[in-house]
């Protein structure tokens, strides 16, 4: 039975429709019993080729079917451009364009389009070779059969080959340039240009919208709002799990100045990255940090103005008992830092307060003053005094009193006076005339005491120093000279008192993240 080719210079589905259409005239032929061997013969080639109203098209026999084709079907097109329907290797079905006669590049200064529903290879998939000469196959469209994935990508597939690459996701678009997937939407009623939800109610590392990028300079997920007027976001994130994040960032890299979350604002009034934490119990965080390098920061803030009063990092609480910046060091051993200041100008400060400072546990300083506007000239003068220092926790008391006609006095302190002190010292002076012989007649009983000695009227200067035995003090003395620690020997609190470089010094400014 010779093979047969019907050419024509339209559409492949005109085409079909024609067969489809002589099939079922051929069938009404011969259901009628009326033969018609110039139709077998000058279509089909042989009488065997059309058996009770079924056609075979390039085929000895007729199938089961209405129509059976073995073969190519080849719509031609202008010139020596073909357009082939055909069954691949593997039971492939194929639609392949812009062929020859050979199945290779028909015109080649247009491209070439293959539409391939593969059974062996499980797959639907839209190839395209480009304008070019070479039939060079890449997919650029496909679905895998067996798990249901859907790929958008350039693949080669090395000229009609299995694609050499499974996708990641249920959707999986992958591109060199431009943007992967691009979401538009012109509703301004909660709708999402793109949307992503995940429904799973646990698990780890399950993502609603997940970012990946391998560039030095990539951005995992980046958001742009555009507008220059309203309150926009870039990125908004919501979490309703109590444990939940609205936005997590994650920096893997294990070297390199990395990021888990930048934000960058040009505004004036703008904010790089704001948190706010709406619930109104429990231990919420607006913005929270977390670093696990040795020498990491668990939230930097840089201010880069050389002007202005900026603030690197600022933090404020409208609470009646709340706390504007909480720092809290959990690590039991070490000289750590919960709160670590640094001032490189020789008249900055490494701490400021506006207000009342308490220090629950012991201050150390190199020294210590007092200072205020000068109240002869508050204007344009500070007024400073030095505190004063002793080795050990004493306090002062000082005070004035009249001597009887004994030449007596008895002083009383506060009741707390003799719980807070021990080990008493005193001093007497005698005030408008001598008085050689003031005594302390009676130490601090109950605490009191009483002078003697003096004349009758005269105004006495006295002034006790008591040292402290409370239990605090009791368990904290302060030890007068003690050993550095091995992890400060050599260092300098001054180091540029003693002629040794700044390097040397106990205390040094935090390394800039650039």
């Amino acid at each position: 039975m010779r093979r047969f080719r019907i050419q024509v210079t339209r559409s492949a589905f005109p085409l079909l429709l024609v067969l489809c259409l002589a099939a079922l005239t051929a069938s009404s032929v011969f259901a009628r019993g009326v033969a018609s061997p110039a139709l077998a013969t000058d279509v089909i080639g042989s009488p065997d080729a059309a058996v009770n109203g079924k056609l075979a098209v390039g085929s000895s026999s007729v199938g089961s079917k209405s129509l059976t084709v073995s073969g190519v079907i080849d719509f031609v097109g202008a010139g020596t451009v073909h357009n082939f329907f055909s069954q691949g290797g593997g039971n492939n079905m194929q639609i392949n364009t812009n062929v020859d006669e050979a199945n290779t590049v028909g015109d080649a200064s247009k491209s070439q389009w293959k539409l391939v529903l593969g059974s062996s290879l499980d797959q639907f998939s839209i190839r395209r070779s480009p304008a070019s000469g070479t039939y060079n196959e890449d997919a650029l469209f496909w679905i895998d059969g067996s798990t249901g994935k859907v790929g958008i990508a350039t693949v080669d597939t090395n000229n009609g080959g299995s694609i050499p690459y499974s996708p990641n996701a249920r959707l999986d678009v992958v591109t060199t340039t431009g943007a992967a997937v691009r979401g538009e939407t012109a509703s301004d009623i909660n709708d999402a240009a793109v949307s992503g939800y995940s429904t799973a109610t646990n698990g780890f590392l399950v993502s609603g919208v997940y970012g990946q990028t391998q560039s030095t300079l990539g951005y995992g997920v980046y958001g742009l709002a555009a507008a220059t007027t309203g309150s926009p976001d870039g990125v908004y994130g919501v979490a309703n799990s109590t444990s939940g994040r609205g936005v997590y960032g994650s920096a893997l890299a294990t070297t390199g100045t990395t990021t888990g979350v930048w934000g960058n604002s040009d505004s004036t009034s703008g904010r790089g990255v704001f948190g706010i934490a709406t619930a109104t119990s429990g231990f919420t965080y607006g913005v929270r940090g977390e670093s696990h390098s040795p020498n990491g920061y668990a939230v930097y803030g840089t201010s880069t103005s050389t002007t202005g009063s900026a603030y690197g990092v600022m933090g404020q609480s409208a609470a009646t008992g709340g706390v504007g910046v909480y720092a809290y060091e959990s690590s039991s051993t070490g000289t750590n830092y919960a709160v670590y200041g640094y001032a490189a100008s020789p008249a900055g400060y490494a701490g400021f307060f506006n207000g009342d400072v308490h220090v629950s546990g012991t201050l150390s300083k190199s020294a210590g003053s007092f200072k205020i506007d000068d109240p002869l000239d508050p204007a344009h003068k500070y007024l400073q005094h030095s505190f004063v220092e002793s080795p050990d926790m004493m306090n002062v008391y000082n005070g004035n009193v009249m001597l009887d006609d004994n030449g007596e006095a008895v002083v009383t302190m506060p009741d707390w006076f003799q719980a807070l002190n021990q080990d008493f010292r005193y001093q007497l002076t005698a005030i408008g005339g001598p008085g050689p012989n003031l005594y302390v007649a009676d130490e601090i009983q109950d605490n009191t005491f009483r002078i003697a000695g003096g004349e009758p009227g005269t105004k006495v200067s006295w002034q006790v120093t008591g040292i402290r035995h409370d239990p605090y003090a009791e368990a904290h003395r302060i030890q007068v000279v003690v050993d550095k620690p091995s992890s400060e020997e050599g260092t300098y609190l001054s180091p540029e008192l003693y002629g040794q470089p700044a390097s040397m010094g106990l205390t040094q400014p935090l390394p800039d993240e650039n």
